[in-house]
């Protein structure tokens, strides 16, 4: 079995921005598990285990849809966390105003993954970029006031492709790995 999801990488390019404002995130005492800079993307459902010839048949079934889908610009000018800033567990890297197009290929995908038994995600589609876990409550408090105060320049990322990509975990954080791509419209 494979422990998989669907995903849009962040560029390569950004990878080391993305990694700067971790840092200027990190709180002494907090404990949070940063996201590794490689494994910056955007989540588009999460799969859990599955087997490598459903993956097939579901990136063969995809691939079209995608293929229709223009480039698309996600400005990142948002740092927040779920459930929220005041009781933070996951914290994000986000848009305030993700492009409608995303939200479009996020259904076609939700769609696409019942067709093949996946249960459809309860929650609502949240566009983000994962930047780190909150492992324990020891210096919470510091970490909420370093949320809210954080500031960055907002800057855009082009998004060019969907990752089917299998997700290892290991006691150092998970590992990804790309087992499909299925670039968007005018991307080779």
């Amino acid at each position: 079995m494979i422990r998989a999801f669907i995903g849009i990488d962040t560029p390569l390019s950004l990878k080391e921005k993305i990694a700067e404002l971790q840092r200027n995130l990190s709180v002494a005492g907090v404990r949070v598990r940063w996201e590794k800079p490689e494994n910056f993307h955007v989540t588009m459902k999460f799969l859990g285990d599955t087997t490598r010839s459903v993956l097939e048949e579901m990136a063969e079934v995809l691939k079209e849809e995608v293929a229709r889908v223009p480039v698309l610009s996600f400005r990142a000018d948002t740092v927040s966390a779920f459930p929220s800033r005041s009781r933070p567990r996951v914290i994000w890297l986000g848009s305030s105003a993700a492009p409608d197009e995303l939200f479009s290929l996020q259904r076609t995908i939700e769609a696409a993954a019942a067709k093949f038994g996946f249960e459809p995600e309860q929650r609502r589609f949240h566009p983000h970029v994962t930047l780190g876990r909150v492992k324990d409550r020891d210096g919470l408090e510091e970490l909420i006031s370093t949320l809210k105060r954080c500031t960055f320049t907002s800057f855009s990322m082009t998004l060019e492709a969907v990752s089917l990509k299998q997700s290892m975990l290991t006691p150092e954080g998970a590992i990804h790995s790309e087992l499909f791509r299925l670039p968007f419209q005018g991307i080779t």
